[in-house]
Protein backbone atom coordinates (compact mmCIF):
# COMPACT_ATOMS: atom_id res chain seq x y z
CA UNK A 1 0.00 0.00 0.00
CA UNK A 2 1.27 3.15 -0.91
CA UNK A 3 1.99 6.07 1.41
CA UNK A 4 3.22 9.47 1.72
CA UNK A 5 4.22 12.09 3.63
CA UNK A 6 3.27 15.65 3.79
CA UNK A 7 3.96 18.87 5.58
CA UNK A 8 1.68 21.44 7.19
CA UNK A 9 2.04 23.98 10.16
CA UNK A 10 -0.85 24.34 12.42
CA UNK A 11 -0.99 26.49 15.31
CA UNK A 12 -2.64 24.53 18.77
CA UNK A 13 -5.86 26.85 18.25
CA UNK A 14 -6.12 26.46 14.87
CA UNK A 15 -7.26 22.77 14.46
CA UNK A 16 -10.12 23.19 12.79
CA UNK A 17 -8.76 23.96 9.67
CA UNK A 18 -6.25 20.69 10.41
CA UNK A 19 -9.46 18.91 10.91
CA UNK A 20 -10.84 20.48 7.26
CA UNK A 21 -7.72 19.18 5.55
CA UNK A 22 -7.39 16.26 6.64
CA UNK A 23 -10.88 15.48 5.56
CA UNK A 24 -10.38 16.93 2.15
CA UNK A 25 -6.92 14.80 1.51
CA UNK A 26 -9.18 12.00 2.35
CA UNK A 27 -11.69 12.80 0.13
CA UNK A 28 -8.28 12.78 -2.52
CA UNK A 29 -7.64 9.05 -1.49
CA UNK A 30 -5.23 9.80 1.46
CA UNK A 31 -5.80 8.08 5.18
CA UNK A 32 -4.20 9.93 7.72
CA UNK A 33 -1.72 7.56 9.48
CA UNK A 34 0.01 10.04 12.38
CA UNK A 35 1.95 13.27 12.46
CA UNK A 36 5.29 14.10 14.05
CA UNK A 37 7.14 17.36 14.64
CA UNK A 38 7.18 19.95 13.12
CA UNK A 39 4.55 19.05 11.29
CA UNK A 40 5.37 15.95 8.80
CA UNK A 41 2.05 14.34 8.53
CA UNK A 42 2.08 10.65 7.32
CA UNK A 43 -1.04 9.31 4.47
CA UNK A 44 -1.87 5.92 3.17
CA UNK A 45 -3.55 5.41 0.06
CA UNK A 46 -7.26 4.64 0.28
CA UNK A 47 -10.66 4.40 -1.69
CA UNK A 48 -11.30 8.63 -1.92
CA UNK A 49 -14.86 9.21 0.46
CA UNK A 50 -16.18 11.84 2.54
CA UNK A 51 -14.73 11.12 6.00
CA UNK A 52 -15.27 13.57 9.09
CA UNK A 53 -11.90 14.29 11.02
CA UNK A 54 -11.89 15.70 14.71
CA UNK A 55 -9.79 16.08 17.39
CA UNK A 56 -10.17 16.34 20.54
CA UNK A 57 -7.76 17.83 23.37
CA UNK A 58 -6.83 15.66 26.33
CA UNK A 59 -3.42 15.16 28.09
CA UNK A 60 -4.20 13.54 31.23
CA UNK A 61 -4.18 10.30 32.10
CA UNK A 62 -4.17 7.07 29.82
CA UNK A 63 -7.04 5.49 32.13
CA UNK A 64 -9.40 8.59 31.30
CA UNK A 65 -8.30 8.59 27.54
CA UNK A 66 -9.09 5.24 27.02
CA UNK A 67 -12.32 5.38 28.84
CA UNK A 68 -13.02 8.63 26.74
CA UNK A 69 -11.81 6.55 23.16
CA UNK A 70 -14.23 3.83 24.48
CA UNK A 71 -17.48 6.64 24.64
CA UNK A 72 -16.18 7.96 20.94
CA UNK A 73 -16.46 4.27 19.62
CA UNK A 74 -19.94 3.66 20.98
CA UNK A 75 -21.20 6.85 18.93
CA UNK A 76 -19.42 5.64 15.67
CA UNK A 77 -15.64 7.04 16.09
CA UNK A 78 -12.86 5.75 15.47
CA UNK A 79 -9.90 6.17 17.30
CA UNK A 80 -6.60 7.00 15.07
CA UNK A 81 -3.66 8.53 16.81
CA UNK A 82 -2.55 10.77 19.69
CA UNK A 83 -0.19 13.57 19.35
CA UNK A 84 0.99 16.18 21.31
CA UNK A 85 -2.01 16.37 23.74
CA UNK A 86 -4.52 15.97 20.77
CA UNK A 87 -6.42 12.43 19.69
CA UNK A 88 -7.74 11.88 16.09
CA UNK A 89 -10.73 10.82 15.19
CA UNK A 90 -12.69 9.61 12.42
CA UNK A 91 -15.91 8.88 11.12
CA UNK A 92 -17.76 8.40 7.77
CA UNK A 93 -19.79 11.79 6.33
CA UNK A 94 -23.04 11.98 5.49
CA UNK A 95 -25.83 14.58 4.24
CA UNK A 96 -26.83 14.85 8.14
CA UNK A 97 -23.28 16.88 9.23
CA UNK A 98 -24.91 17.54 12.92
CA UNK A 99 -24.95 13.53 13.38
CA UNK A 100 -20.70 13.96 12.74
CA UNK A 101 -19.81 16.38 15.60
CA UNK A 102 -17.76 14.60 17.93
CA UNK A 103 -19.29 17.38 20.19
CA UNK A 104 -22.46 17.78 20.55
CA UNK A 105 -23.00 21.61 21.27
CA UNK A 106 -21.09 25.06 21.34
CA UNK A 107 -20.37 25.22 24.30
CA UNK A 108 -18.54 21.91 24.76
CA UNK A 109 -16.37 23.13 21.74
CA UNK A 110 -15.63 26.31 24.01
CA UNK A 111 -14.46 24.08 26.75
CA UNK A 112 -11.93 22.55 24.57
CA UNK A 113 -10.67 25.45 23.34
CA UNK A 114 -10.65 27.35 26.83
CA UNK A 115 -8.40 24.08 27.93
CA UNK A 116 -5.86 24.30 24.85
CA UNK A 117 -5.54 28.25 25.95
CA UNK A 118 -4.79 27.12 29.57
CA UNK A 119 -2.33 24.32 29.11
CA UNK A 120 -0.81 25.12 25.96
CA UNK A 121 -1.09 28.85 25.02
CA UNK A 122 -0.27 30.20 28.82
CA UNK A 123 2.97 28.25 29.15
CA UNK A 124 3.82 29.57 25.51
CA UNK A 125 3.18 33.14 26.81
CA UNK A 126 5.05 32.50 30.03
CA UNK A 127 8.22 31.52 28.18
CA UNK A 128 7.60 34.69 25.72
CA UNK A 129 7.80 37.26 28.67
CA UNK A 130 9.92 35.97 30.95
CA UNK A 131 12.85 35.05 28.83
CA UNK A 132 12.51 36.26 25.27
CA UNK A 133 10.88 39.65 26.53
CA UNK A 134 14.01 40.56 28.92
CA UNK A 135 17.00 39.24 26.39
CA UNK A 136 15.75 41.00 23.61
CA UNK A 137 15.63 44.32 25.75
CA UNK A 138 18.78 43.38 27.38
CA UNK A 139 20.54 43.28 23.66
CA UNK A 140 18.56 46.61 22.37
CA UNK A 141 20.36 48.07 25.62
CA UNK A 142 23.69 46.69 24.90
CA UNK A 143 23.56 45.29 28.31
CA UNK A 144 24.18 41.66 26.65
CA UNK A 145 27.51 42.41 24.50
CA UNK A 146 27.08 38.49 22.27
CA UNK A 147 26.32 39.61 18.85
CA UNK A 148 25.51 35.75 18.31
CA UNK A 149 23.41 35.88 21.63
CA UNK A 150 21.67 39.08 20.28
CA UNK A 151 20.88 37.72 17.38
CA UNK A 152 19.11 34.75 18.59
CA UNK A 153 16.76 36.57 20.95
CA UNK A 154 15.84 39.03 18.32
CA UNK A 155 15.03 36.29 15.74
CA UNK A 156 13.23 34.29 18.51
CA UNK A 157 11.30 37.81 19.93
CA UNK A 158 10.12 38.36 16.31
CA UNK A 159 8.92 34.31 16.40
CA UNK A 160 7.60 35.04 19.64
CA UNK A 161 5.42 37.55 18.47
CA UNK A 162 4.10 36.68 15.20
CA UNK A 163 3.37 33.55 16.94
CA UNK A 164 1.26 34.99 19.86
CA UNK A 165 -0.36 37.35 17.77
CA UNK A 166 -1.41 34.42 15.36
CA UNK A 167 -2.49 32.04 17.92
CA UNK A 168 -4.20 34.93 19.91
CA UNK A 169 -6.44 35.97 17.15
CA UNK A 170 -7.47 32.23 16.26
CA UNK A 171 -8.68 32.26 19.80
CA UNK A 172 -10.67 35.50 19.37
CA UNK A 173 -12.09 34.29 16.59
CA UNK A 174 -12.98 30.70 18.04
CA UNK A 175 -14.66 32.74 21.35
CA UNK A 176 -16.89 34.90 18.87
CA UNK A 177 -17.99 31.58 16.65
CA UNK A 178 -18.89 29.64 19.83
CA UNK A 179 -20.52 32.81 21.21
CA UNK A 180 -19.12 32.99 24.97
CA UNK A 181 -19.77 36.29 26.71
CA UNK A 182 -16.63 35.86 28.95
CA UNK A 183 -14.43 35.49 26.77
CA UNK A 184 -11.36 32.62 26.22
CA UNK A 185 -8.50 35.81 26.54
CA UNK A 186 -10.49 37.82 28.56
CA UNK A 187 -11.37 35.25 31.09
CA UNK A 188 -7.34 34.70 32.00
CA UNK A 189 -6.37 38.16 32.00
CA UNK A 190 -5.70 37.89 35.42
CA UNK A 191 -3.23 34.88 34.53
CA UNK A 192 -1.50 36.92 31.77
CA UNK A 193 -1.12 40.29 34.14
CA UNK A 194 0.48 38.26 36.56
CA UNK A 195 3.11 37.37 34.16
CA UNK A 196 3.34 40.95 32.48
CA UNK A 197 3.84 42.00 35.85
CA UNK A 198 6.64 39.35 36.47
CA UNK A 199 8.35 40.16 33.43
CA UNK A 200 8.49 44.14 34.45
CA UNK A 201 10.32 43.17 37.31
CA UNK A 202 12.62 41.39 36.14
CA UNK A 203 13.58 44.35 32.87
CA UNK A 204 13.76 46.96 35.75
CA UNK A 205 16.79 46.36 37.18
CA UNK A 206 18.63 46.78 33.47
CA UNK A 207 17.22 49.92 32.72
CA UNK A 208 19.58 52.45 32.88
CA UNK A 209 17.92 55.63 35.65
CA UNK A 210 19.71 57.04 38.78
CA UNK A 211 16.77 59.21 40.42
CA UNK A 212 18.55 61.73 42.95
CA UNK A 213 16.29 62.71 45.23
CA UNK A 214 16.01 59.77 47.90
CA UNK A 215 12.29 59.57 47.91
CA UNK A 216 12.59 58.70 44.39
CA UNK A 217 15.37 56.42 44.55
CA UNK A 218 14.03 54.30 47.52
CA UNK A 219 10.36 53.64 44.94
CA UNK A 220 12.82 53.07 42.25
CA UNK A 221 14.68 50.27 43.89
CA UNK A 222 11.40 48.62 45.61
CA UNK A 223 9.74 48.92 41.81
CA UNK A 224 11.20 45.31 40.76
CA UNK A 225 9.95 43.73 44.01
CA UNK A 226 6.55 45.39 43.88
CA UNK A 227 6.05 44.02 40.53
CA UNK A 228 7.28 40.98 41.29
CA UNK A 229 4.90 40.59 44.69
CA UNK A 230 2.02 41.80 42.76
CA UNK A 231 2.71 39.20 39.75
CA UNK A 232 2.81 36.39 42.11
CA UNK A 233 -0.24 37.66 43.96
CA UNK A 234 -2.30 37.78 40.82
CA UNK A 235 -0.90 34.36 39.71
CA UNK A 236 -2.42 32.34 42.97
CA UNK A 237 -5.39 34.62 43.50
CA UNK A 238 -7.43 32.76 41.75
CA UNK A 239 -6.52 28.86 43.30
CA UNK A 240 -6.96 30.77 46.37
CA UNK A 241 -10.81 31.11 45.42
CA UNK A 242 -10.82 28.01 44.26
CA UNK A 243 -9.26 26.29 46.83
CA UNK A 244 -12.27 28.18 49.78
Amino acid sequence: MKAKKKFRAFSIANYEAEEQWLREMHKEGWKFKSVRIPGIYTFEECVPEDVVYRLEFDDRNAAHQNDFQELCRDYGWNYLYSFNGYSYYCKKGDDAEAENELFTDNASRLQMAETVFRRRYIPFLLVFLLLVIPNVYKGITGIQDSIILNIIWYVMGAIYVIMTFRIGTEFIRMNRKYGSRKGIIRGHLRIISGFLLIAIGGITPYIDRNPVHPADQFLWSALPWISLGLGIALLFAGNAKKSK
